[in-house]
């Protein structure tokens, strides 16, 4: 939307304000007119800041501040004929400010897409969850959720200045005429410890109200609202109920909670293991299981690990960079904890660098969380250690070159020169060049184990001579997902030397004398 298209909506609005202003014949409906040209005005405000935080364009921005100005001009009609701001005593003035802006015909000349969203968004801006259509449209769903998040901010900012004044001094049109009683409806509670909007028509009093509002934050969208709501303190007055019962402390500080953990939201990344879920770490499984969105190496990583989660589901083995940061960028905007699903340990061969340079530029939190991986379960299943005296004291976990180039002095040639233990990654749909780099350094009947799909049900192993690799991996089909293990250490256990001395009887230290 342009500069002057947006200007052009906000002149009419505010002829529209002046002339149900002057409709006003008594003192109570210009007082309650001026109210929600304040709120209208308030919200404006709040859009702005929002969308900043969100950084969207200018033509984002108009239009998210059209729909701040026109989503409340139902509500002058409305008060003017029922004297009442209670949709359920009057008319839905969601839909009543939608019906008034297409026959304004303000929105013409307007692109269709920008018509249809500023009167959909209008229309259901108070609506107890997102319509249909908002989850189907990532752009309408974004001024729906701009516009109730920002329309709520107010409400409370309103809400938090009248319970702030004497009581004598407090417009009872504000709460809707509600009496002034002790206690709170367990049905207002219940919808606290459920973590979602109370219904309006489970409200009974004042405080019944006021705990309403409080939950409202359970259908807030951005990270960016949660802390306006810390930072102005606008639950404060209104949660603040004489006489609390247990249930009502306990209410209000699930919600203070929820507050923190909105705020503290992050992204992790977590190494998934090399397959069995079995693998993945307490920590690891903890956090998956609490997060909304999940973005996982779907060529990689085990379906099972993704069962009975209640995430979002992405699979990136389609996705660019760009796309898996956009992903990840809208979400944590949306207070949502996200996970970014490895296989094996991040620390391997797991393209992260980038992804967290990223999330660095846009100042996004993140944690890493480490995982197994597929050699250290690969060790395991061999029951095999990969370090002996005598036989190897070095590990080198390295993978050939292909059309991502290695280092230099990298090359597997001028690795197996050390004749250490060999892991290679990456690698085994090129077993002919593998075995043809090896035996530059290393001897002929150094014994080899190729391991597909370490943990998940359907591995296989092989084993077998150096010299042999390539033909051996051929006949099996193998071409991906497979490590190769180069090295002494994986003859018979009769032949490779010593044992250790760290519990040979005649070993003394500090431990045992």
């Amino acid at each position: 939307m342009k500069s002057e298209e947006f200007e052009r909506i906000k002149r009419w609005f505010n002829d529209y304000l002046e002339q149900y202003l002057q409709k006003a014949r008594d003192e109570d409906v210009r007082e309650n007119f001026k109210l929600k040209a304040e709120h209208t005005f308030k919200v404006e405000e709040n859009i702005v800041r929002l969308a900043d935080s969100l950084g969207l364009n200018d033509s984002q921005k108009n239009i998210a501040r059209a729909i701040a100005f026109l989503h409340d001009v139902g509500r002058f009609p409305q008060y003017l004929q029922y004297r009442t701001f209670r949709d359920a005593e009057s008319v839905n003035h969601g839909v009543l400010s939608s019906e008034i802006v297409e026959k304004s015909g303000i929105l013409e000349g307007l692109s269709d897409g920008d018509r249809d969203i500023i009167i959909e968004a209008v229309k259901f801006h108070n609506s107890l969850s997102l319509p249909d259509k908002a989850l189907q449209s990532p752009a309408l769903g974004l001024f729906l959720k701009l516009i109730r998040d920002a329309d709520k901010l107010d409400i409370w900012r309103v809400f938090r200045e009248y319970f702030s004044l004497p009581a004598e001094q407090r417009n009872k049109g504000t709460v809707l005429g509600l009496p002034d009683t002790e206690g709170v409806s367990e049905e207002i509670l219940t919808a606290i410890r459920e973590k979602r909007i109370a219904f309006l028509k489970d409200v009974k009093n004042q405080n019944d109200f006021r705990m309403l509002q409080l939950s409202w934050v359970f259908d807030l969208n951005f990270k960016e609202s949660f802390r306006i709501v810390k930072e102005v303190g606008h639950l404060s007055l209104i949660g603040d109920i004489s006489k609390p019962s247990e249930s009502v402390i306990n209410a209000i500080r699930e919600v203070e909670d929820y507050i923190e953990r909105k705020l503290k939201s992050k992204v992790y990344f977590i190494g998934a293991g090399p397959g069995d879920p079995e693998l993945l770490t307490v920590k690891g499984r903890r956090i998956l299981n609490s997060a909304e969105v999940v973005i996982y190496a779907g060529s990689l990583i085990n379906p099972a690990l993704l069962e009975g989660l209640r995430a979002d589901l992405y699979d990136s083995s389609g996705m660019t960079l760009d796309e898996i940061i956009e992903r990840i960028k809208l979400a944590y905007q949306e207070a949502k904890t996200v996970v970014r699903l490895h296989s094996g340990d991040l620390s391997i061969y797991s393209a992260i660098n980038e992804q967290i340079e990223r999330l660095r530029r846009l100042n996004i939190d993140f944690e890493l969380i480490p995982g197994v991986s597929s050699f250290q379960a690969g060790a395991a299943i061999l029951a095999q250690e990969l370090t002996i005296p005598e036989a190897s004291q070095t590990i080198i976990l390295t993978r050939l070159e292909g059309r991502t180039p290695v280092p230099e002095k990298e090359r597997l040639r001028d690795l197996a020169v050390h004749n250490a233990t060999m892991i290679i990654f990456l690698s085994a749909g090129m077993a002919d060049k593998v075995q043809e780099e090896l035996l530059q350094a290393y001897p002929e009947d150094t014994p080899f184990v190729v391991i597909e799909k370490a943990t998940w049900p359907e591995q296989s192993i092989l084993r077998g001579r150096l010299k042999e690799l390539a033909e051996t991996v051929r006949k099996a089909g193998i071409k991906k997902t497979a490590l190769i293990y180069v090295g002494k250490v994986f003859r018979e256990l009769g032949d490779l030397g010593r044992e250790s001395r760290l519990y040979d009887s005649k070993f003394r230290h500090s431990y045992r004398n």
